[in-house]
């Protein structure tokens, strides 16, 4: 689960659909015997051995590998092996890196993340807030944006509601970096002035516990439902019953759930967190507040239920603008980055006299 995750199948679903013969390698699959996926340390070898088995078949039949990448052990545990696999195998390798905590991890891992990213023919990132992250690190990138499928998420009206009624839809993994916990206090804060707020959580993770925690605290239990784990077609399904989209994310780069919102025209409040500023702009496509300012959030979402022409400039506005991520507009950009690979092009170390030239 997760952005990484969905778009691995979306792009693999699209080239598929055009013609390629596509063979998505999974780094999660289950271990044998099952018993072993409660031993942590046995489980994770276990997996790494399937993982370069797997890998090692597919690029000896690939013409080229895209290795999906993020930070911290993902990175260790299954990008660097894949790049050194398919090098070893001769194949081009076009990195695909994603996450909004590139920053910090390159600052901590970077004479081991150089090492490997030199072995690619091709680095590519979602957005320029990550060629800015990559390029003061020394290594230039091309931009390709996150795609999102237009059909499944299409305008939908909103429910007519009362007064001062709002449902918010927050779909994001229950982890720390996307500070779910500051969704739950805003609509706490909602609450106590009056609105009859309702918050739809879509996602799972470790910290499912301490969030239901949380609501209980706060005597928030009628007004917060938990739906777990979603498919694209139920997450289009919750957004087209809700009013607004929160996204209150501690790093972020240019997330699959905020281009989902943005498709379904709901008024979006976000962070400024990472990248989200190159995504969104604040007054026009979204209402952005900053990182862990839950009471701010709280503000935001009352301004789209007491403004409601606002509410709807921004989603429309929003609708707008994720046409640029549609696969019509990417699939060229990706066919000459694959083409570009192929002829033996590789990831250069950028010159100290280039500049970012951010968009």
């Amino acid at each position: 689960a997760g952005g990484m995750a969905s778009q691995t199948v979306e792009l693999a679903r699209l080239m598929a659909e055009d013609g390629a013969k596509v063979v998505v390698v999974s780094a999660t699959a289950p271990c044998r015997p099952r018993w072993v996926e409660g031993i942590p340390i046995v489980r994770t070898a276990i997996r790494l051995v399937g993982l370069c088995l797997a890998l090692w078949r597919a690029a000896g039949r690939a013409e080229l590998v895209h290795v999906l990448a993020s930070s911290g052990l993902s990175w260790h545990l299954i990008a660097a092996p894949a790049i050194c696999i398919a090098r070893l195998r001769g194949r081009p390798v076009v990195v695909h890196y994603h996450g909004g905590l590139a920053d910090d991890f390159l600052g901590r891992s970077l004479k081991t993340v150089r090492g490997t990213l030199r072995l690619g023919s091709a680095l590519v990132v979602p957005s320029a807030f990550l060629l800015g992250v990559f390029r003061r690190y020394g290594f230039d990138a091309d931009v390709v944006p996150n795609v999102v499928d237009l059909s499944a998420f299409a305008a939908a009206p909103r429910a007519p509601r009362d007064a001062k009624t709002v449902v918010v839809a927050v779909t994001r993994n229950l982890e720390p970096v996307y500070d779910i916990h500051a969704a739950v206090r805003a609509i706490g804060h909602l609450r106590a002035r009056g609105y009859d707020a309702r918050l739809e959580i879509a996602g799972t993770g470790s910290l499912e516990g301490d969030l239901r925690a949380l609501v209980r605290e706060q005597g928030l239990e009628p007004y917060v439902h938990f739906h777990g784990h979603l498919t694209k077609g139920e997450i289009a399904q919750l957004l087209a019953r809700t009013d607004a989209m929160l996204n209150p994310s501690r790093a972020d780069n240019v997330p699959v759930s905020v281009l989902e919102a943005m498709a379904s025209a709901r008024p979006i409040v976000s962070t400024r967190a990472g990248g989200i500023p190159y995504l969104l702009a604040d007054g026009l496509t979204a209402l952005l507040v900053e990182v862990g300012a839950d009471e701010a959030m709280a503000n935001a979402i009352a301004r789209l239920v007491d403004e409601p022409d606002l509410a709807s400039r921004l989603a429309t506005a929003a609708a707008i603008e994720v046409r640029r991520y549609h696969w019509p507009e990417l699939r060229d950009q990706w066919a000459a980055i694959y083409n570009a690979a192929r002829s033996g092009s590789r990831v250069r170390l950028m010159a100290s006299s280039d500049q970012p030239g951010l968009q």
